[in-house]
């Protein structure tokens, strides 16, 4: 039989393994090109290939807002392979693969 703060304390250090891998991921898109997985909204995975590294980054407007994180639950990317911004939840990263460049 499992205690509820058993489980609490379950989903605290599940939340925080999250957590820790968004803060690795966010790392490296700033370092560099990166293929990782998440989990989509309808359930789905996504395999993403994304950067945060500036001089791989467009050229933006300085009103153009889609690569600021207004969501701490989120991680917000640039898509590579459709050459856009995007986000995921945080709690849903799967997987994370450096790309050698």
């Amino acid at each position: 039989m499992i205690h509820l703060d058993e489980k609490k304390s379950e989903k605290y250090q599940i939340k925080q393994k999250h957590l820790k891998d968004a803060a690795r991921l966010k790392r490296l898109l700033r370092q560099g090109v990166v293929e990782f997985t998440y989990k989509k909204l309808d359930g789905s995975l996504r395999k993403a290939k994304g950067t945060l590294k500036p001089s791989l980054l467009p050229e933006t407007d300085e009103n153009d807002d889609r690569r600021k994180n207004t969501n701490d639950d989120c991680l917000i990317y640039f898509d590579l392979v459709r050459n856009d911004y995007r986000q995921f939840r945080k709690e849903n990263l799967r997987d994370i693969k450096e790309k050698k460049e």
